[in-house]
This record gives structure tokens, C-alpha cells and sequence, in this order.
């Protein structure tokens, strides 16, 4: 037989490779286990523990966030449905995997996840706690420690209400809702099944509501009550006009104020937008909101759809400690942009906000902070307010402005994913937008007085306004005109302009004429040759009356001659920034002479007939808001 023989290196050599190889299953080993921990699609579920909830977390917490097997597991059955996870830690896992192939996979998970409604828990992520925590956002168990020990429950249908989308419920909403009041706090349920009509109603303080069916604004614009403006905007948000439109849903100065449900509530916006588009609403009154919680403390919104909305869907003002999470807002009518100014939700002037995990689709911004239109310190400031791991779809993205008189501060937009493509005025994603008049010079008011006032300040209403103005900071100007008497045109209108330069030497533009009788006839001459930023008229006449004194003053079309030329006046101040003021019983100027005044300017809205106010010779609340509103007007 033949011998073999094998040197030592031969020897060597087979022994290192084996050793090599050995070294490089072992290794590769390693490196396919934590390769397959880190692919979203790999096949590494979670078994849960047979033991108690906290060891789950644990293993959570050693092993990383549970993968789902396949894409279309994760979308469809959603692999965490039979785990104890909650809603925040699977969206969690879906943040920290953002694998390309996965992409579709995930956005239908947040979808479904955040219409479970299931409330987010705290552990389940870090960047809540330690942004919970600077905020001062207070969880839901502390706001109910002064929870009425006599709290109720109580469901519309047993108040009456009929479901049938087409019954106004408005009577067994308020009886219900009374009965809550009276008893220190409850639970208002609206049943599923049915489709709920009502008018404007709004939840006293320790109110949940919750919908599990649908609550529908009625189509009856005549049902929505006007109210006062908000203090920080000085006029309705839509219109412009002094008063505004009540919110389907609202609540006013409460505590412990919570809307929650699988249900939806309807803003039935379909109705409203033909009267935006002709500036035709009743008394020329603007669109409602879906909800407004207005100066509460301890706000939650949680679960709920909140749909086709006429004008903004959720507006927060003068808040505390509000948390928006898990909820829906969907306007439909909005995807061929058929409904301006539709915003998803509007924080106004609130503070320590959390907003987080809701899908949002609108025809304007998804998100928007505001601080008010009206500066020295009427309009509260925003602080502190997160806004994060929302899905934006539809809309024109995350907003601060323009509306942020009083100042915006400690805002955070982090982690939202916009499923639109920007373009096509689709969205910006996230923007800034300021006024450029927010922060300049606030417009001083010229009180022009009628004929014949030799102290002015001791005459009729002015030195009354005056006072007013000045205890608002807001600049006036007070003074005798010369020629009181006769109040000449070549006198007047020169005087005026030389108050104007001396109020505002960079810009003598920012004025408000506020004119009475013959100072109403001087405004008007005056806003024919220079631009002004708002108007006054009181007591305002189209011709002389065939007064020959009158005649003299130069302000009055003379057959061919000396015409009004409106078109000029309307040039130099925006037709939505004069207003009329006349009485029914003035004893001087007849209505028709003031009419045509009106009709000359194409005044609608900002046209006031008072009764019984004479010629205006005494102090009348209605001017001291018109000159808010003017002074608010950007």
C-alpha cells in the first residue's frame, strides 16, 4: 500500500480553515438574527408571555419594536390587533420602520390604527413623555379628580330624539344637556344607528359627549344664532361683519370638557358654501364651525370623525391643557376645492397643547396657530403647543400665522407625514405667514366733528370716544377744525390731511376717518384724493337739502359739477372698510339721502340703521366696535 504523507503546513493550513469557516458560520449567524430584527418585512412576532402585561413591556423593550410577517399582514389583519399593544406602540414600531417597500403597508396601519380610537399611552413613547411633561399636560386621570361623585349618563334618544336625518333634535339636545348641568357633570351618549339633526348646542362644564352615531348640523342657516366677536379678532372671522355664527358644538368658559366616540359629527357644509360664494348668508353673518371650545380648561377630543365642515372644523381659543389625539377630519366636498377657509384644527391663543396621531383632510391649513388680530394686549398669546405623528392628507399643510398679534412661542411640528404630493396648491408642508401689518403701527383715529362744534372735545360724542380709544391705547387724534361754523371744504380737507401726515409721517395712509354731519360730508371729499384705512360716516347726506349755507361748503354735487366719483373714494379705502351709520328718525337728513350714499359706496354689511338715535348727537356703543374692527383689519 501507498503512504500519505502530509506535512506539518499542510496540516496547519487545514486547521485554520476549518477554524475560518467555523469562525464565519458562527458570524454569519449573528448577522442574519440581527438583520432579520432590524427588517420591517422579516417573520419576527412577538409570542406574548403568559404572564402579566408588564413582562410584555419588558420583552418589548429588550427585543425592539414586533414586525409584522408580510406587508399585507400589517396593513390588513394588523398583527398587534391580538397583543396587548396599544395604538401608540404599534404606530411607535411603524415610525422607527420606515422601509421603502413598506411604505403603502404603513400609511394603511396608521389609518387603521388611529381608527380604532384606542387612547395613547404614555410609556409608549419617550419623546411624549419628556414634551407631556414641559407642557404640563395633565392625564386624563387627574383632570377627573373633581369629577362630581353624582355623575350620570344619559342617552339623547331617551330625551326624545329621533335619528332619522331628518328630525331637529335641538329640544332633547338641550334638555339633555340640562339635565346634566344640573347634576354637577355627566355623560351625554348619542347612540349608533342614527343619523341625529340639531342646531347649535353647547356643553356645560364636566361634559363628556359621546358619538358613537352621527350628529348633522340642520340646513337651516336661520337656526345658527349670531354671536359677539371674539375679543382678539373684534368681527367674524369669515364675513367680517360684527357678529359671527355660533359653532354646531361648543363650549364656553368649563372645565373637564371631553368629545369622544367611534361616531361622527356632520358640519353639513354642502349648505353653507353657495352663501359664501354670493355673500348672501342671513344678515350677512358668516359660516359656523363644526366645534369651538372657547376659554375651557382640561379639553380632550378623542375617537370622533369630524366631517364636511362649512368653515373651520375644530377651533381651540383662550384654552388650557388641551389633548387632540386619534381622531379623524374629513371634507369630502373639499377635494375639488369647492370650500375655502375649511381648516382642520385652529389653536388660538391656547396653551400646553398636544396634538398627536389623528388623520386630517381639508380644504386649507390641516394645522394652524393663531394669536389674534387685535394688538395691545387684546389678543392672548400661543405657547407651548406639540403638534406630531398626525397624517395629513388633502389640505394645505402645518401653519403659524397669519393671524399672531399676540405672539407665538414654544411651538413644535415633529414627525407628521402629508400623504399629497405639494403641488398644484395642494400644500407647503410646513409654513410662516405674518401679517405685515402685525407688530408695524396701529392706525390713529381722526374724530372730524359736524359744523358749528367750537370745543370738541365738550361737543356731541367725541371727547367720549376719544376717552375710550385712549384707555385701549389705541392712538386719537381730537382736535378743533378751524372755520367751525362753515366748515369749508378749502379748509377742511387740508386740515385733515395735515393731522394725517403729523399722526404718521412715514405712512398718513394709516388713519380712520370717524366724520359726523358735516365731518361725514369732509371724509367723504377727503378719501376722493388720499388713501385712508378705514371710514366712519355718521349721518351722512347725498345733497345740500337745499340749504344755501350747506351749499357754500363745497362738499355737494352741484347740477353737472363737483360729482362724488365713488369710484375714486373706493380706490383709497376698501369698500369692507367703510361703514354708515344713519337713524330712522333723523330729523335733518330724510333715509332716501343717506341711501344713495350707500348704494354709491355698495355698502351691504357695514351699513347700520339705527332707530330712534335722532342725528346721532349722543355717545352710541355700536361706533366704539366698528373702530375695533377697523383697527383689527390687517
Amino acid at each position: 500500500m501507498k503512504k500519505i504523507r502530509i506535512s506539518l503546513a499542510r496540516v496547519f493550513v487545514i486547521i485554520v480553515i476549518t477554524y475560518l469557516l467555523f469562525l464565519s458560520f458562527i458570524y454569519s449567524g449573528f448577522d442574519a438574527r440581527e438583520k432579520n430584527n432590524d427588517d420591517e418585512s422579516a417573520p419576527s412576532k412577538l409570542i406574548r408571555p403568559k404572564n402579566s402585561h408588564d413582562n410584555l413591556k419588558a420583552q418589548l423593550q429588550q427585543s425592539g419594536p414586533i414586525a409584522p410577517n408580510t406587508p399585507d399582514e400589517f396593513c390588513g389583519s394588523c398583527l398587534f390587533r391580538d397583543t396587548d399593544f396599544s395604538c401608540a406602540e404599534r404606530i411607535d414600531w411603524v415610525i422607527k420602520n420606515k422601509n421603502k417597500k413598506m411604505q403603502d403597508a404603513i400609511m394603511e396601519n396608521l389609518k387603521y390604527c388611529l381608527k380604532e380610537g384606542v387612547q395613547y399611552d404614555a410609556e409608549a413613547n419617550e419623546l411624549h413623555k419628556s414634551r407631556s411633561s414641559s407642557l404640563n399636560i395633565k392625564p386624563l386621570s387627574e383632570w377627573n379628580k373633581n369629577t362630581p361623585m353624582n355623575w350620570i349618563v344619559v342617552d339623547i334618544t331617551e330625551y326624545g330624539a329621533i335619528g332619522d336625518n331628518n328630525t331637529d333634535n335641538t329640544d332633547a339636545f338641550h334638555a339633555a344637556i340640562e339635565e346634566i348641568s344640573k347634576s354637577g357633570g355627566g355623560e351625554l351618549l348619542v347612540p349608533s344607528g342614527g343619523v341625529y339633526q340639531t342646531a347649535p348646542i353647547t356643553l356645560g362644564p364636566h361634559t363628556t359627549l359621546t358619538v358613537h352615531g352621527t350628529i348633522r348640523g340642520v340646513a337651516d342657516q336661520h337656526k345658527f344664532p349670531a354671536i359677539d366677536p371674539l375679543p382678539s379678532f373684534g368681527r367674524d372671522a369669515d364675513f367680517r361683519g360684527k357678529r359671527r355664527r355660533q359653532a354646531l358644538v361648543s363650549a364656553r368658559y368649563a372645565r373637564n370638557i371631553t368629545i369622544r366616540g367611534n361616531g361622527v359629527i356632520d358640519g353639513a357644509g354642502w349648505y353653507w358654501y353657495p352663501f359664501f360664494k354670493n355673500f348672501s348668508a342671513a344678515y350677512h353673518i358668516g359660516r359656523p364651525h363644526i366645534i369651538e371650545i372657547e376659554n375651557c380648561t382640561g379639553v380632550e377630543i378623542t375617537g370622533v370623525t369630524l366631517r364636511d365642515p362649512a368653515f373651520w372644523t375644530l377651533h381651540l381659543v383662550y384654552c388650557t391643557d388641551v389633548y387632540i389625539h386619534h381622531m379623524a377630519i374629513d371634507a369630502p366636498m373639499c377635494r375639488n376645492y369647492r370650500c375655502p377657509n375649511t381648516d382642520g384644527m385652529d389653536i388660538h391663543s391656547c396653551k400646553n397643547v398636544l396634538v398627536e396621531y389623528n388623520t386630517i383632510e381639508c380644504g386649507d391649513d390641516h394645522v394652524t396657530i393663531l394669536a389674534g388680530k387685535l394688538r395691545q394686549n387684546r389678543s392672548p398669546p400661543t405657547r407651548n403647543v406639540t403638534v406630531q405623528h398626525n397624517i395629513l392628507g388633502r389640505g394645505m399643510g402645518l401653519a403659524i400665522g397669519s393671524s399672531t398679534a399676540g405672539g407665538v412661542s414654544d411651538v413644535l411640528y415633529y414627525n407628521n407625514t402629508m400623504t399629497q404630493i405639494p403641488d398644484l396648491g395642494q400644500g407647503q408642508g410646513a409654513h410662516i405667514k405674518m401679517r405685515t401689518r402685525y407688530g408695524g403701527w396701529t392706525p390713529t383715529v381722526i374724530i372730524c366733528p359736524g359744523n358749528g362744534c367750537s370745543n370738541i372735545r365738550q361737543s356731541n360724542w367725541y371727547g367720549i370716544i376719544y376717552d375710550k380709544l385712549i384707555e385701549k391705547n389705541i392712538p386719537c387724534i381730537c382736535k378743533d377744525f378751524p372755520d367751525p361754523l362753515h366748515a369749508r371744504r378749502d379748509r377742511w380737507v387740508p386740515f385733515m390731511r395735515s393731522i394725517a401726515e403729523e399722526a404718521s409721517p412715514d405712512d398718513p395712509s394709516n388713519v380712520i376717518l370717524v366724520g359726523h354731519s358735516s365731518g361725514a360730508q369732509a371724509t367723504l371729499r377727503y378719501t376722493k384724493l388720499y388713501p385712508v384705512h378705514g371710514a366712519v360716516l355718521v349721518s351722512a347726506t347725498y345733497s345740500d337739502l337745499g340749504d344755501a349755507h350747506e351749499r357754500m361748503s363745497g362738499y355737494y354735487p352741484q347740477a353737472d359739477t363737483n360729482p362724488y366719483l365713488f369710484q375714486d373714494m373706493l380706490s383709497n379705502c376698501k369698500q369692507e372698510r367703510w361703514y354708515q351709520f344713519h337713524s330712522d328718525n333723523d330729523p335733518f337728513i330724510p333715509l332716501f339721502e343717506a341711501e344713495k350714499i350707500r348704494d354709491g359706496l355698495g355698502l351691504t354689511s357695514t351699513y347700520n340703521m339705527l332707530t330712534r338715535r335722532s342725528h346721532f348727537f349722543d355717545y352710541f356703543d355700536e361706533l366704539e366696535t366698528v373702530i375695533d374692527v377697523l383697527v383689527a383689519e390687517e
